[in-house]
């Protein structure tokens, strides 16, 4: 199955990072969205049926900033509703493009679940970090909540 050896490149923030493509459950162009122009945790929804699935709009640090010009969102499986990461870029790319090796952050890890990587790519002078897609869920799931 081809999907199951391929990542999605995401950039957002100035900055890349790497989701295997079998943990997405949609990608999303912007067009397709319900944009959130007043403001708020939520950039944009998907509207799925009834439910609407949030997106959000992190830095290159993970921290929620207020959307600017991005493209598409990538939403992930999640109870009781999927989640999205919207994003500048998305690429597809081949398993043979890319080799990730086990990564573990130092330190205490920022979720309840986990450390957000799972693993890491050196290549071409550049470091992108591999999202844990359960990790990075329930991380964006938390920012919908009043903190």
């Amino acid at each position: 199955m081809a999907g199951e050896n391929e990542y999605l490149r995401i950039d957002f923030g100035g900055a890349a990072f790497l989701l295997l493509r079998r943990a997405s459950l949609a990608v999303e162009q912007r067009e397709n969205l319900l944009v959130n122009e007043g403001g708020g945790a939520v950039s944009a929804w998907r509207a799925a049926g009834k439910d609407r699935w949030p997106a959000f709009c992190l830095d290159r640090n993970l921290r929620l900033v207020s959307g600017g010009g991005w493209q598409c969102a990538v939403f992930l499986q999640l109870d009781p509703y999927p989640v999205g990461l919207v994003a500048d870029e998305v690429q597809l790319l081949p398993r043979s493009e890319v080799r990730v090796e086990p990564f573990t952050p130092p330190g205490i890890a920022p979720t309840r679940k986990g450390h957000l990587f799972s693993g890491a790519s050196v290549g071409g002078g550049q470091v992108l970090f591999e999202f844990d897609p359960n990790v990075l869920a329930a991380f964006l799931y938390r920012l919908e909540a009043p903190q």
